[in-house]
């Protein structure tokens, strides 16, 4: 028999002490049939697509010479990325090309998202060459919330983050962690248009995961910023890559993830205490435990 999953679950009667009051915001009810294809939860006019011109190059082959070079180009002073950086684009790349057997919307998707996190990580690293002293920002202690996919974490995560105490990450934060003069409208707005597109593409995805820019979510932007993370596999299916990243220190990964920590909290500093959540946290408790002692 089939599962039918609902979000949000059924509501239920909480007498709690709790420090603030939580508002909840009803949400239209979507139930999703279970699938075991990536395909079986896009629109019918993706599949068509896909099947129609899934031969075709639309962008040209992923190339991370290409997707620096443009990253360059759009911020001409954010100088090189960092060696490990650069690395891990090329392990993806190389696995893109080898493993990924990408249908016509992934080669778009793929090359608009390395493209961009690129850009990004470029950002990033200038904002700290620039200001030195966000990386002695002392941060709030650290709370991790551990568990597998679809076991519970990110209604526990967003629950926690209710608390005025706990500071977490938006997701137009760890999108674009980088602060700008105007503030973060442009970068709520960039998130928000994504998300709209990736809810016509995959309108179920909002059953299984819902996003907006300004809820409670994962610090997973942290980890594509700088290409390490296992999370592209559940994109791109790089079993290449994820062998590649198994093999690295995963220390890297997480002291680029506490520097752009630094970098939110030095310029919006709030909470007792951080509340962080990613899958993939999972599988690296020893380099957490490492760099956040």
């Amino acid at each position: 028999m089939s599962r039918q999953p609902h979000y949000p679950p059924t509501s239920v009667a909480l007498e709690l002490d709790l420090p603030a009051p939580i508002q909840m915001r009803r949400r239209a009810e979507i139930c999703v049939p279970q699938f075991t294809r990536a395909r079986d939860s896009h629109a019918w006019w993706i599949r068509a697509v896909n099947a129609s011109f899934g031969s075709f190059a639309p962008v040209g082959r992923p190339s991370s010479d290409i997707w620096w070079e443009r990253a360059q180009r759009l911020n001409p002073t954010a100088g090189d990325p960092t060696p490990e950086t650069r690395a891990a684009l090329d392990a993806l790349t190389q696995s893109l090309n080898d493993d990924a057997a990408l249908n016509f919307i992934g080669k778009i998707a793929a090359w608009l998202d390395c493209g961009r996190m690129a850009a990004t990580h470029l950002r990033i690293e200038q904002a700290l060459r620039e200001a030195p002293e966000i990386e002695q920002t002392e941060l709030p202690p650290q709370i991790f919330v551990l568990g597998l996919f679809r076991s519970g974490t990110t209604i526990l995560h967003r629950l926690l983050g209710e608390d005025p105490d706990n500071r977490t990450l938006p997701h137009w934060e760890s999108f674009d962690p980088v602060p700008t003069p105007e503030g973060p409208e442009r970068r709520q707005r960039k998130l928000t248009g994504f998300l709209r597109l990736a809810d016509i593409i995959s309108p179920n995805i909002r059953a299984i995961h819902p996003m907006d820019a300004y809820q409670t979510d994962e610090c997973r932007g942290m980890f594509t910023n700088v290409f390490r993370t296992p999370q592209f596999n559940v994109q791109y299916r790089v079993g290449g890559y994820v062998d590649w990243l198994l093999e690295e220190d995963a220390t890297i990964a997480y002291r680029h993830h506490r520097r752009q920590l630094q970098l939110v909290h030095h310029h919006r500093p709030h909470g007792k205490r951080f509340v962080l959540k990613d899958p993939t946290h999972t599988f690296f408790v020893d380099a957490i435990l490492e760099v956040f002692p």
